[in-house]
């Protein structure tokens, strides 16, 4: 059977992405293009404070009217944080996303952000993991 990754191993040699807590809603959100993702972390001089996402762009920015060049990111980013460790499996990972709601998970070590994975990313680790794995079962039938 396939070895599930852990997060360490899915976030290894991706950089963190992050604004400070003073950045505004442009700002992060054209870092979040320019990047191709969906939230982007909020720090405060090296502290995790919250995150924002795509949906808080929807309901907490547009929605409410706010001007994304003069509304700080720390006016509409969501703090009620969900966490993963670097060493738990993808699977624990998803499971507790899951459960949370969640779509994005800062992956944290002793207060440190390591990375940060996404629930989509996860599955597609999921399903290859399991294709794998099914390919392998599948061509060991051949030579019995």
């Amino acid at each position: 059977m396939v070895k599930d990754k852990t997060l360490q191993e899915v976030v290894a040699g991706r950089p963190v992405l992050s604004v400070e807590l003073d950045a505004s809603v442009q700002e992060a959100a054209q870092l979040m293009k320019e990047y191709g993702v969906g939230a982007i972390l909020v720090q405060d001089s090296g502290r995790l404070r919250g995150i924002f996402t795509e949906r808080d762009m929807v309901f907490r920015v547009a929605a409410e009217g706010l001007a994304p060049a003069v509304t700080p990111i720390s006016q509409v980013m969501s703090v009620q944080l969900v966490l993963g460790h670097p060493q738990e499996t993808h699977i624990v990972a998803l499971t507790r996303m899951a459960t949370a709601g969640v779509r994005h998970l800062p992956v944290v070590e002793d207060s440190r952000v390591v990375g940060m994975v996404s629930r989509r990313q996860l599955m597609a680790l999921d399903i290859a993991l399991m294709d794998a794995d099914i390919d392998r079962r599948e061509a060991s039938h051949l030579f019995i």
